[in-house]
């Protein structure tokens, strides 16, 4: 009897650290992964962080259609972000695309645990890739905003430099009309100081 509870006990055993490595090898949800990498990086706020929980949420459409607005307000905004980031949009919407392909396997449930997993890794692999596109599209908004100041810096300059010439001018004008010629109206008084010595 004492014999039957031990192998009972081994089997018991070994049935949960089958179990547990069942659970260890379970394939991560989406939403799961991105809370575990994402939820300390400040840094994704506004449109990033929107276009990675929709995709996380299986809102495709709804992300592509958020997507092309804005697109759209950035081309009217900034007048080559449409050159600069239009390959990074495309890269952008071939990875959701497959992202949603992927997530979207039929039978997905009934497929062996180790391609489940494969599966899964492959769309965190797609969805890491998403999220570094999308950062460079943010630094592409980032420098074209820092050249759009430093145009304007340069049309202040160019307007200061104008106006200083303008103002210069307007006094020599003043000058001639009030005094006549007023470097002839300096040198006679340097030459009344200088040579007259009453």
């Amino acid at each position: 009897m004492a014999e039957a509870a031990e192998n009972l006990n081994e089997q018991e055993i070994e049935s949960s650290g089958a179990n547990l490595e069942l659970v260890q090898n379970e394939p991560e949800n989406l939403q799961s992964y991105i809370a575990k990498e994402y939820a300390d990086h400040k840094n994704t706020e506004g449109f990033r962080h929107d276009i990675l929980t929709m995709v996380s949420g299986g809102k495709y459409r709804a992300v592509l259609a958020e997507i092309e607005a804005f697109r759209e307000e950035k081309n009217r905004k900034m007048p080559f972000f449409e050159v600069k980031s239009s390959r990074y949009f495309r890269y952008i919407i071939q990875l959701i695309e497959a992202i949603e392909e992927h997530k979207s396997i039929p039978n997905f449930d009934q497929l062996p645990a180790g391609q489940q997993k494969k599966v899964h890794e492959q769309v965190f692999g797609y969805f890491d890739e998403l999220n570094n596109t999308l950062k460079r599209v943010e630094k592409v908004i980032h420098d074209l905003k820092v050249q759009d100041v430093r145009s304007t810096i340069w049309v202040l300059k160019t307007f200061s430099v104008c106006v200083a010439v303008i103002l210069v001018a307007s006094a020599l004008v003043e000058a001639y009309t009030y005094l006549g010629n007023p470097f002839s109206v300096v040198l006679h008084h340097f030459e009344d100081i200088f040579f007259n010595t009453n």
